[in-house]
């Protein structure tokens, strides 16, 4: 059986950011895990604008931001400029837990 985690990045706050992204990054590499993936919901979004770090190692990892939430928050083409992938995640999400991935979130 594979192991499969969808890592939820939700909070403002940097620090948490960072223990979800952390995790997420070394779990794969260091095959902890066999497939990780990176959701980026509500305050999130806005916070990695901030910090080109994170963003960078967000990209990196393939991490999705939520459209719903970019529109909301007029953040869009920000995110897009940045080289974030910006789609709707609600069925991405579901899918992912039909798929057997257990959700994490920071």
């Amino acid at each position: 059986m594979s192991s499969k985690i969808v890592i939820m990045l939700v909070s403002s706050n940097i620090e948490k950011m960072k223990i979800g992204l952390l995790y997420g990054t070394n779990a794969k590499k260091n095959g902890w895990i066999d497939d990780v993936k990176f959701i980026l919901l509500g305050k999130s979004e806005k916070t990695i604008l901030d910090n080109p770090d994170l963003l960078e190692l967000l990209n990196a990892n393939g991490a999705v931001a939520c459209k719903f939430v970019a529109e909301e928050e007029k953040i869009t083409e920000k995110l897009i400029a940045k080289g974030m992938k910006v789609e709707y995640v609600g069925e991405m999400l579901s899918n992912y837990i039909k798929q057997g991935y257990t959700p994490m979130t920071f």
